[in-house]
């Protein structure tokens, strides 16, 4: 009897040690926060478990397993003037969300979003709530794109699906009813770095529409400066495999993102913030400028400033045209002023809070009205989470804001 119970208890205890997590004390509702940690990190689990089978990293299992399960979601919900149907911009899926009964001939807005997941992980259906939410309370047309998932092909696939969904939405709006001057894009966290992206490119080409405005949260936007004082607290805040996000599972998104494929030395690197050359931090110091973050924010206790006394010569050599590519890390573009303005948000407790302060600090020095938002007890999707208070307040912020700017 004993060697059972021991193997049990300890399994217990290797199970709650996986599923815990610290909570900072300005994040409100702190039992559901872990909770919600907890079961991200049990799926997380379930898919490492499925990786001993298939040999599959275990982000993808999840995906796998929630498309599985996850119902598809109705065409119309009951008192609800929205209608969604699956349709095809120029060979990219898109799941289309219309007004059912439009107020007046006049034609709408229109909104393209890119949903989060790491690259990895998530789809249209799964943002469905957030983007039907956001459809009905703007009464307006958005396009969410189901583009490919670096598990199947890594950069530049998610990225070019990504604008040509963009181009197609742009060139043929009258189709569906939409001003092509009122057209705007959004996305959280990968699919924020995938509309600043695309902003970027489609402000670059005089044949298009000029958008409307583009709407960041908490997204990626760089990847040569892995330890700006975000990055630093959130270590602080939350060890290694503390949050919504651990060390580790960002780097695994970053290195399939750019790679299609798990590399533990890259992974490794990314942590340290060696993955570029010493030569080349000391020759662009402005990359590494922690100066547009707010002193505020900078004067915590973990920060320890620009992290640049070792470097990797072999890795940059290797992947320097992809850390550099303005696709990868639209943040480090120089010349930002062409760009339409901007709603962001930021996180307090998330690693990328930086990367969307930077960017808003460089849009408005570039001329580009721009509304940064940071939430001070907000974490790493929260908008895709809308049973917390923090997440339904900016979600009533951002259509307060796209009321008024859309």
């Amino acid at each position: 009897m004993k060697a059972p119970f021991f193997i049990i208890t300890l399994l217990l205890a290797i199970v709650l040690y996986r599923l815990y997590t610290p909570v900072p004390q300005d994040i409100d509702e702190k039992i559901k926060f872990r909770i919600f940690v907890g079961f991200v990190r049990f799926f997380e689990f379930i898919g490492s478990v499925m990786n001993l089978f298939n040999s599959k990293p275990a982000l993808q299992n999840l995906n796998d397993l929630a498309l599985a399960l996850q119902p598809h979601p109705p065409s119309t919900i009951e008192g609800s003037n929205i209608r969604s149907k699956v349709v095809t911009f120029d060979g990219v899926r898109v799941l289309l969300y219309e007004p059912i009964n439009r107020k007046g001939s006049e034609s709408v807005a229109g909104l393209m979003f890119y949903h989060g997941g790491g690259y990895m992980i998530g789809s249209p259906e799964a943002y469905d709530p957030l983007t039907r939410q956001l459809a009905e309370e703007l009464d307006i047309v958005i396009a969410s794109v189901d583009y490919c998932l670096a598990t199947k092909r890594q950069f530049p696939a998610a990225h070019e699906d990504s604008m040509r969904a963009l181009r197609y939405f742009l060139i043929h709006a009258s189709e569906f009813g939409v001003d092509p001057a009122r057209i705007g894009v959004a996305g959280d966290s990968a699919g924020g770095h995938l509309a600043a992206a695309v902003t970027q490119e489609a402000s670059d080409d005089p044949s298009l529409p000029r958008l409307k405005i583009q709407v960041l949260l908490y997204p990626l936007l760089q990847l040569l400066d892995l330890q700006t004082p975000s990055y630093q607290k959130y270590m602080y805040d939350f060890g290694s495999t503390g949050g919504v996000l651990t060390e580790r599972t960002l780097g695994i998104m970053r290195c399939v993102y750019l790679l299609g494929r798990i590399e533990e030395d890259f992974i490794t690197a990314f942590r340290v913030n060696n993955h570029t050359s010493l030569a080349f931090k000391k020759d662009n110091p402005t990359y590494y400028n922690h100066e547009l973050v707010p002193a505020g924010l900078r004067k915590h206790v973990s920060y320890k400033g620009p992290v640049m006394e070792d470097g990797n010569d072999e890795m940059w050599t290797k992947y320097k045209h992809l850390f550099q590519d303005p696709r990868v890390s639209p943040l480090m573009r120089k010349n930002l002023s062409s760009l339409p303005p901007a709603y962001i948000v930021s996180c307090q407790y998330d690693s990328l809070r930086d990367d969307a302060i930077m960017y808003a600090a460089r849009l408005e020095a570039a001329g580009i009205e721009t509304k940064l938002v940071n939430y001070y007890n907000g974490w790493h999707g929260m908008f895709n989470v809308p049973h917390f208070e923090v997440g339904r307040r900016a979600i009533k912020y951002l259509v307060q804001h796209l009321k008024r700017n859309l």
